[in-house]
């Protein structure tokens, strides 16, 4: 296997002018290079409990902002029976379709839910910050099939995404490529849990939930180049960047790579 410096000289990124569309504040999590370890929250604007998982997993990426590497990171919300929520309500069949990837393969129901690495976490752990870190650095030791490397550029209303696929051993097994927003504040909470700042929210997919079949042998490359649409601005709400999320799993929801491009 490369050893993971190999992986991190190999990310690059290429900016163009991607213009901040909302005033920076203090919330923020930290940005930098990724490693291939995904967490992935399921969440609600109206959900109590989800301010609490949002506040731990907030915890573990401000403590990983101290070294040079962080886990990729994204977040989907749930169906409008909680009430309403902006980020369901501007991408459904993205948060519905992903939730159900899980829900249905997994057979666990209800908000909140956290996962690392395709694996959720009990009650206790995804509240509890010791406990995500610790699962994220033991699934950190876990070898990945693939190493992902991303060129991004914008082009009027829209952002390519030029994404290469490398085979660290042989595998096969499906892509899923996510435009995000990055962070988006609020000035007034929009749901009930009074959560105001959010990161890495999914609002697009490519191509959809089923995916894109990919089978490599030992070195060999894949190449993906897709256009995203800028989507339009969330109501109230002041986003400054986005970012893509790249993610390949297996039929058994086995992550085999992932990694996040952050666009400027």
């Amino acid at each position: 296997m490369r050893k993971l410096s190999v992986l991190i000289l190999s990310v690059f990124l290429v900016f163009f002018g991607c213009s901040d569309n909302g005033d920076d504040n203090n919330d923020n999590p930290p940005t930098g290079v990724y490693f291939p370890v995904i967490i992935e929250e399921f969440s609600h604007v109206n959900c109590g409990p989800c301010a609490t998982v949002s506040d731990a997993v907030h915890s573990i990426l401000e403590d990983y902002g101290t070294d040079s590497l962080l886990p990729v990171f994204i977040e989907y919300h749930a169906e409008v029976e909680y009430g309403n929520d902006p980020f369901y309500e501007a991408a459904p069949n993205v948060h519905g379709d992903r939730r159900a990837y899980y829900y249905d393969f997994l057979g666990i129901e209800n908000i909140p839910q956290l996962l690392i690495d395709g694996v959720p976490l009990s009650g206790s752990d995804r509240i509890d910050p010791n406990r995500i870190k610790t699962l994220t650095e033991e699934a950190r030791q876990n070898a990945k099939y693939a190493v992902i490397t991303a060129e991004i550029a914008t082009q009027g209303d829209s952002i390519g995404f030029d994404c290469t696929i490398t085979a660290d051993s042989a595998f096969a097994g499906k892509l899923y490529c996510f435009l995000a927003l990055k962070n988006i504040h609020f000035e007034s909470a929009p749901g009930s849990n009074g959560i105001t700042d959010f990161h890495t929210i999914a609002i697009n997919i490519e191509p959809d939930m089923d995916g894109v079949e990919i089978s490599l042998e030992t070195d060999e490359d894949w190449q993906l180049q897709k256009y995203f649409a800028i989507p339009p601005e969330i109501e109230d709400g002041q986003t400054d960047g986005y970012s893509f999320v790249v993610i390949i799993q297996n039929d058994s929801r086995e992550i085999l790579g992932a990694n996040r491009f952050d666009v400027e």
